[in-house]
């Protein structure tokens, strides 16, 4: 199967599956939790990568020019939690959600734009939520909005499946 074929029919599948999600509350209270692991290891890898940019930025300014020009990568992704081929399939074919540094950022990044935070991404998929209040962040977006996930993906998650890696390029 070609991979354009794949992703028509992970689409499907997760088209028919959002269609028939039923919004109870043990499933708002799971995506919740999902979404607050997203939101949290989103945080981390921001902090994590910063620290690093940091480090990084003092060892230039101390004259060590080996690091120059290094750009910093952070991606979260999800993890097979199941023998399924579908869901194989989609950790496959689903981008991770990703962040970049580099020595060529003039200050400090900005968390609230970088992480995409200032803004609730109810939007979509996740629109029946806006009457709970629940703030959806771009990373929860992004792999159940945007990407191949199934909101029935959502409940079978935990923090486990949800990876986050940093790679930094000089």
């Amino acid at each position: 199967m070609k991979n354009s074929e794949l992703c028509e029919k992970l689409r499907r599948r997760k088209y028919d599956l959002n269609s028939s999600f039923d919004f109870t509350k043990s499933n708002i209270e799971k995506i919740t939790m999902v979404n607050r692991i997203l939101l949290k290891k989103s945080h981390e890898l921001f902090d994590n990568m910063l620290k690093v940019k940091n480090d990084l930025d003092k060892l230039i300014a101390s004259g060590s020019a080996i690091y120059r020009g290094y750009s910093l990568d952070g991606s979260i992704s999800i993890e097979p939690y199941e023998k399924d081929l579908d869901i194989e399939n989609i950790c496959i074919e689903q981008s991770p959600y990703t962040i970049s540094f580099s020595e060529n950022d003039d200050c400090t990044p900005d968390r609230i734009s970088i992480l995409s935070d200032g803004d609730n991404w109810d939007i979509e998929t996740f629109e029946p939520l806006r009457k709970y209040s629940i703030h959806v962040c771009y990373a929860t977006h992004w792999f159940f909005s945007d990407g191949l996930f199934a909101l029935g993906d959502m409940l079978k998650l935990n923090e486990d499946n949800i990876q986050t890696f940093m790679e930094i390029s000089i």
